[in-house]
């Protein structure tokens, strides 16, 4: 695609693994987490991690997000979603580099998954596929592999 749009000063982004997810989890690993809905715990999250990584989880371009937070309110990870068409629950899930293979994305990311579930929501997972961890997380909250999305942009000029 990149090749058929680069004359006209296009992009492509992706390739991206987009995975789907059909039944609720009943168990989310943690009794009696402490989950902030805030957007001030997003933020404070996103500023300390890498940059790529919140680019990637696109948190602040969800909603609904669950975030965990310890007892002194430092938050661990956060996941969210956004609705797209009525139909898809648009997944992203972001933890502390400094709190990761903990279990905390799993948590929140259960949580973000069956709360779209309940909306009456698809969820969808996006993960680059050299993203080993975004891909194993999907799978093991039951997200299958099923398709495969590139997108190519053209400058509203050319169009």
């Amino acid at each position: 695609m990149l090749t058929i749009t680069k004359d006209h000063g296009g992009s492509c982004s992706g390739p991206r693994l987009l995975s789907f997810a059909a039944d609720v989890g009943t168990e989310i690993g943690r009794e009696d987490p402490l989950i902030s809905h805030d957007l001030e715990h997003v933020l404070a999250l996103q500023s300390a991690c890498p940059p790529d990584d919140a680019a990637e989880a696109d948190l602040t371009g969800k909603r609904n997000w669950f975030t965990l937070v310890d007892a002194a309110g430092t938050p661990l990870a956060s996941s969210g979603y956004s609705e797209w068409q009525g139909i898809l629950a648009h997944m992203g899930t972001l933890t502390s580099p400094d709190h990761r293979r903990r279990g905390h994305g799993a948590v929140v990311a259960r949580l973000t998954t069956n709360d779209a579930i309940d909306a009456g929501l698809i969820p969808q997972w996006r993960s680059h596929p050299g993203n080993t961890a975004s891909r194993r997380l999907a799978a093991s909250l039951g997200y299958e592999e099923l398709g495969v999305h590139t997108a190519a942009t053209l400058p509203r000029s050319t169009v």
